[in-house]
């Protein structure tokens, strides 16, 4: 038997509070994610989450997520409508293991 973790813990108990209503789940699964468990996420691979940060305009939302690897900083740029696409795309990516990283030049 496998056994659950706390992320999988969290995302099931998200799919309960909406079990009809597929895209609202995914953005509570998105914040739920980003505001409680992706540093712990990230630090299992050995990336240390630094910060981010919202950059709103009338047409986008770029979220910009600071982080370390090993010695290096780097950064990672989200373009999305809005904050909450910003946090579904980074979930997506995440998942997916695509969330792409740039030498941070400000670090």
């Amino acid at each position: 038997m496998t056994k659950m973790t706390v992320y999988d813990s969290h995302m099931q108990a998200v799919e309960a509070l909406f079990p009809d209503d597929e895209k609202r789940a995914t953005r509570w699964k998105a914040l739920t994610w980003f505001g409680a468990l992706a540093w712990d996420q990230m630090r299992l691979v050995n990336i240390q989450l630094r910060g981010w940060s919202f950059r709103c305009s009338q047409m986008t939302t770029l979220l910009t997520i600071r982080a370390t690897i090993g010695e290096e900083h780097v950064v990672s740029f989200i373009t999305g409508i809005d904050a909450g696409d910003c946090l579904d795309i980074a979930f997506r990516q995440w998942q997916a293991d695509a969330l792409r990283w740039s030498p941070d030049k400000f670090a």
